[in-house]
């Protein structure tokens, strides 16, 4: 897969963190990708974390755990998502959605395997999920932790990982 390297304008270091990360993301948004790049696995860091954690933590914030194993994530494997939390700093989050993979044992699954297991199993799934969903749903610092991240590595050619 070809990397794709980004050239901006650089933020700067007083922008608010919502529109720092909004930057980013509207940044990320207008890059092309195929549809077997849908969260950015192309792109070169910053971009690639804000591309993984703006997908990924928006649809969770929105429709909890469940919509990570049913979202269009397509050839992204799922250990991408933890680890962009990782990378953050925010091993707790990572740690959860680990938890969930392995609980619901779809780690190995490709996108559609993985969506008809969610709709095959579909109370089972809410009620595993749910105690994981209150968990990562009491930290709302991720924003924070991704703009303070962006901040860091926006003009550091090493930021590769």
């Amino acid at each position: 897969m070809e990397r794709r390297t980004l050239t901006t304008n650089q933020t700067s270091l007083t922008v608010n963190d919502e529109d720092l990360v909004a930057k980013f993301q509207d940044i990320v948004s207008g890059v092309p990708r195929d549809d077997s790049d849908p969260i950015g696995q192309s792109l070169d860091e910053p971009y690639r974390t804000v591309c993984i954690l703006g997908f990924v933590h928006t649809a969770i914030k929105i429709g909890g755990l469940v919509t990570l194993f049913d979202a269009p994530l397509q050839s992204t494997p799922l250990t991408a998502i933890p680890d962009a939390y990782t990378r953050i700093g925010c091993q707790r989050e990572a740690n959860i959605i680990t938890r969930a993979v392995g609980l619901l044992g779809v780690g190995h699954l490709d996108q559609d395997a993985r969506s008809a297991y969610i709709h095959d199993h579909w109370p089972d799934v809410l009620d595993t999920l749910e105690p994981l969903n209150k968990e990562f749903s009491q930290r709302d610092i991720v924003e924070q932790k991704l703009a303070d991240w962006i901040r860091q590595h926006q003009n550091d050619p090493t930021a590769q990982e």
